[in-house]
């Protein structure tokens, strides 16, 4: 995915009502899931931090 794919769908999926990342279920079922970086950061987090 080029950087000009990636930009229009990190700014168009939510805007049509999908969450930008897809929960750990959700990617369990795909042969070779792509994790956008910021949802990769996301799950680092440790609970209950923003």
């Amino acid at each position: 995915m080029s950087k000009t794919e990636r930009g229009r769908f990190i700014e168009t999926m939510p805007l049509a009502g999908f969450p930008l990342c897809a929960k750990p279920e959700a990617l369990a079922e795909l042969a070779k899931p792509v994790r956008l970086p910021e949802c990769e950061a996301e799950e680092a987090k440790p609970l209950g931090q923003p």
